[in-house]
């Protein structure tokens, strides 16, 4: 089974790479740009810390673990390994002293992806790919595009290489970025044995506990004893024995052994006598939230209270922000925000402090982290000031994350926004953590920041993290018609209108639009947009098209009645709805009128390379054929291509652009030059399947191409190809979700979004 999906993903990789970043400078020839894999800048060592100089033993694992991994004779085959054992073990720890080894051995290609979430996943193979300086590499915005370059270049390369992914939660999550073949090797770290034997590793290996003599070694260097003092020997190898052997134990015990400045003897003489003297854990709540990197039945549970009963107010506090949020990158903007009000020098000391106590970490200065042992025994430390913490970070993040305003775009905010995206999702997982084991108080900040949040991961076409989001958003309101409950319809309906969905958008919009116009009255801004979405999904799904040109027409008219500020950066997206709307009725001359005003808007707020004139050109190219002036239209068509291509080769603006090409190319009875365009939407189509959850692009593609093979006189392959998009249609369109029509061309339209049509 894993030999079949690394094939499939071995040609899906090549497709990606070979067909999408091209550079399309004739109908008859893309010539291919890409790197030579041994262009890449080396060396290149992309891990998260130095090298820990306090790391101890482990070696006959380590010894294992080279014997493993040693390169293989044929590229094809990538030895790999992967490491479980409950959290705090030492997994990490191992691979990162694993990795430092290789490079001091002179190995010069060393990455680390840190796998447990997906921002954090494709932002590790743009910062590789970008580091290697492979031609192609792109912005923050082309993450699939520098995941393919980073996965054809360890595949093609002859530099031997070591990639290592850490904390995996997920076996699918590495489907998508497990190299099909080179001359390397793979690390996996995982807390669970079952995942471990799950993912595509070829071998797996436990994390054991320290022995005694390890474990009391460790706990010497960590406080700077005597070694060779046989006292302190018997003393260390007790406390091991005591604690476990677990690393992160060991690790904070000698951190509190230092801090309380007491010799270890004393110290292991107190903990034997009495340990829940040190560090009982006071009863603070009724109901205990299951810790998931944590056996509840170890004493050692009760270890992290010595550190935690040591913070001063502030640090507790900042520790209680940390605790809610992703476990790395954390922003140290985050504790600058007004909502904390913490002064600079107060915030060094408190950082300061909590890093003294072995809590949190830092790599820069500017990005911190915590570990989620650390996270999860913190939270049940606070007991009943959990939610008290989770409503300032709340505040906190809501004060950070760029707040959509009268629905305009948040593209220039995207970096802000990627930084905190990850924090965002973590802290809508803690809400329902809570509210399945507390109260917990409707929050406006919450509401607004899940909508907001969610805009960004629309945008940026991660759509079912959207919808995942939303699903919290939607739980909290609880069916109140407020403004953020609008917001977060208002959301909903744009990523089904995205998913060709129209049928559920006017579900969505509908209740927006019902609730803004009693909420702010007729001519406010807001109703405009709610009139103008509301109408473009009764355009999308063919329903009463004249009473939603005229709704279109009423929400420009709003606009104009309102401050220029308030709606400058709205006009070219009216504009285009009404020319869709007149494209439906067959009014193709006034259609092109607002197609020139939609233009011209668009380029005086977002420059000459706006994406939105992706669709000037697909209106003006199908504007075109309707008058059967074919070139004229593939020329726009070729123009919406280059436009869309320039913010990733992996788009749906892409794909959709080729797909018209392709079209166009079949119109004119050119088979051979239509498969080869089709072709290349297909790969850009299907690399989206996987965010979109559906495959409505997809069918439609296949459908045109079988049509082109067809005209092609490839019988076989175009039964073939059309019996595929048959059948994607029949799954799609049982669901409900998308409009059913006889018209043959029409009916495969709808299953895409109608900016795409």
């Amino acid at each position: 089974m894993a030999k079949q999906l690394i094939t499939g993903q071995q040609a899906q990789q090549a497709e990606a790479i070979d067909l999408l970043v091209r550079d399309h400078r004739s109908m008859k020839s893309l010539s291919l740009s890409h790197t030579s894999a041994e262009d890449a800048s080396l060396p290149c060592i992309y891990l998260p810390f130095p090298a820990n100089p306090l790391f101890h033993g482990r070696e006959d694992m380590l010894s294992a673990i080279e014997d493993i991994l040693k390169p293989g004779t044929s590229s094809s085959y990538v030895p790999s390994l992967a490491l479980w054992a409950t959290a705090g073990m030492g997994k990490t720890q191992i691979a990162l002293e694993y990795a430092h080894r290789q490079r001091n051995r002179g190995l010069n290609a060393i990455f680390w992806i840190d796998t447990e979430h997906e921002s954090s996943r494709i932002k590790g193979f743009t910062e590789i790919a970008n580091l290697l300086d492979l031609e192609g590499a792109g912005s923050s915005k082309e993450h699939d595009t520098n995941r393919l370059l980073v996965l054809r270049w360890l595949q093609e390369t002859t530099v031997p290489w070591l990639l290592i992914f850490d904390n995996v939660e997920d076996q699918r999550a590495l489907t998508q970025i497990w190299p099909s073949g080179g001359r390397g090797a793979i690390i996996v770290t995982c807390r669970s044995e079952l995942l471990a034997a799950a993912t595509l590793s070829g071998r797996v290996m436990e994390v054991l506990p320290f022995s005694n003599s390890e474990g009391g070694e460790l706990l010497l260097r960590q406080i700077g004893a005597d070694m060779e003092d046989s006292v302190n020997k018997e003393d260390s190898m007790e406390l091991s024995y005591l604690l476990g052997g677990h690393a992160i134990s060991l690790n904070v015990m000698a951190r509190s052994i230092k801090a309380r400045k007491k010799t270890l003897g004393e110290f292991v003489k107190a903990y034997k006598e009495n340990p829940r003297s040190l560090h009982k854990k006071q009863k603070r709540r009724i109901f205990s939230l299951p810790n998931p990197y944590y056996d509840k039945t170890d004493d050692l549970e009760y270890l992290w209270e010595i550190p935690f009963s040591e913070l001063e107010p502030d640090e507790a506090r900042v520790l209680g922000i940390m605790a809610m949020c992703a476990p790395s990158n954390i922003p140290i903007t985050v504790f600058e925000t007004k909502t904390l009000d913490i002064d600079s020098k107060s915030l060094d000391d408190i950082l300061l402090g909590l890093r003294s106590l072995c809590l949190i970490g830092t790599n820069n200065a500017t990005l911190y982290s915590v570990h989620r042992l650390i996270q999860g025994e913190y939270r049940h430390f606070i007991g009943i000031e959990e939610v008290k913490i989770w409503e300032e970070t709340v505040s906190v993040l809501r004060e950070l994350f760029p707040q959509q305003r009268k629905g305009f775009t948040l593209f220039n905010e995207w970096r802000l926004c990627e930084s905190l995206i990850d924090h965002v999702e973590t802290l809508a997982l803690r809400y329902r953590e809570l509210f399945n084991q507390r109260a917990v108080k409707y929050n406006d900040d919450f509401a607004y920041m899940i909508a907001d949040a969610s805009r960004y991961l629309a945008e940026i076409g991660r759509y079912n993290a959207c919808t995942d989001l939303l699903s919290h958003g939607f739980h909290h309101c609880n069916g109140v018609e407020s403004i953020p409950y609008t917001n977060l319809c208002a959301m909903m309906g744009q990523v089904c209108c995205e998913r060709g969905q129209d049928r559920s958008a006017l579900k969505y919009n509908d209740i927006v639009l019902r609730i803004r116009e009693s909420q702010f009255g007729p001519m406010h801004s807001e109703v405009a947009n709610a009139l103008s979405n509301s109408a473009l999904s009764m355009v999308g799904c063919g329903q009463d098209v004249e009473t939603a040109l005229s709704m279109l027409n009423r929400s420009l008219e709003i606009d104009l009645a309102n401050p220029l500020e308030d709606h400058k950066k709205i006009l070219h997206l009216r504009h285009f709805n009404i020319a869709f709307a007149l494209r439906a009725l067959g009014r193709l001359q006034e259609a092109s009128q607002h197609i020139d005003s939609a233009s011209a808007y668009a380029i005086a707020e977002f420059g000459e390379n706006s994406r939105y004139l992706t669709i000037s050109h697909r209106l003006y190219s199908d504007i075109a054929l309707h008058e059967s002036a074919h070139e004229r239209a593939y020329e726009h068509a070729t123009k919406a291509y280059a436009i869309a291509k320039l913010a990733g080769a992996t788009t749906p603006w892409v794909a959709a652009a080729l797909y018209y090409m392709g079209d166009i190319r079949l119109r004119q009875n050119r088979p051979q030059e239509a498969i080869y365009l089709l072709n290349q939407a297909r790969v850009v189509s299907q690399n989206g399947e996987r965010e979109k959850s559906d495959a409505g692009e997809s069918a439609r593609v296949l459908n045109k191409l079988s049509q082109a093979y067809k005209a092609n006189k490839e019988a076989q392959r175009s039964y073939e190809l059309q019996c595929q998009a048959n059948e994607m249609y029949e799954q799609l369109t049982k669901t409900g979700e998308y409009t059913v029509s006889d018209d043959e061309r029409e009916k495969w339209d709808y299953l895409v979004c109608l900016k795409f049509r």
